[in-house]
C-alpha cells in the first residue's frame, strides 16, 4: 500500500523539502556534494512525519546504475531503504530516481510486507540487478535467518 508520495521538488511552509533534481548525469555519482541540509519529510496514511536521511537511514537495496556496456538498460531505478524513527519503529521508503532530463525522482513510504516482497523480487534477479551478499546479510538480520528459505 502507498502511504504517501513525496516530490523531490516540493518545497512546503516549515521549509522542510526534497532533494532538488540532480545536477550531474548519474544520479548516485556526486549527490552529496550537491544535495541541500534540509529535513526530508515523509507522511504516513495516518498524517505522522517520517524524517528521513539516505546517508543515515540502512539501505537495503540499491538499484545499478548504468553500469559499463548496457545501453539504456539501467538509467533508472528504484533504492529500498529503512529509517529506524525515534520511537524505535522501522519505516521502510523506496527512492524512486532516473537519469533522464525532466523525471523527478521521488520518495514514497511502504510497509514492511511490501519491503518484504520488494527484497524477494530483488533476490529472483541474476546479473546486475541481483542482490549482492551485504544486501543479503541486511535482510536475513532485519527479517530473520529463515528469510530466504523455502517456504512451498
Amino acid at each position: 500500500m502507498l502511504l504517501s508520495v513525496w516530490n523531490s521538488n516540493y518545497r512546503n511552509d516549515f521549509g522542510f523539502g526534497g532533494y532538488p533534481e540532480k545536477p550531474s548525469s548519474n544520479p548516485k555519482m556526486g549527490y552529496r556534494k550537491w544535495k541541500e541540509k534540509k529535513a526530508m519529510l515523509l507522511l504516513t496514511d495516518h498524517r505522522k512525519r517520517v524524517k528521513i536521511d539516505m546517508d543515515r537511514d540502512t539501505r537495503l537495496y540499491s538499484a545499478p546504475v548504468n553500469p559499463p556496456n548496457t545501453g539504456w538498460g539501467y538509467t533508472s531505478g528504484r533504492d529500498l531503504y529503512m529509517h529506524k524513527s525515534r520511537s524505535g519503529k522501522n519505516f521502510y521508503y523506496i527512492y524512486s530516481w532516473s537519469m533522464w532530463q525532466g523525471t523527478e525522482s521521488t520518495f514514497y513510504l511502504i510497509s514492511e510486507e511490501e519491503a518484504k516482497d520488494f527484497i524477494l523480487e530483488k533476490a529472483c534477479c541474476f546479473g546486475h540487478g541481483a542482490l549482492d551478499w551485504t544486501e543479503i546479510e541486511q535482510a536475513k538480520n532485519l527479517f530473520g535467518d529463515d528469510f530466504f528459505d523455502e517456504n512451498a
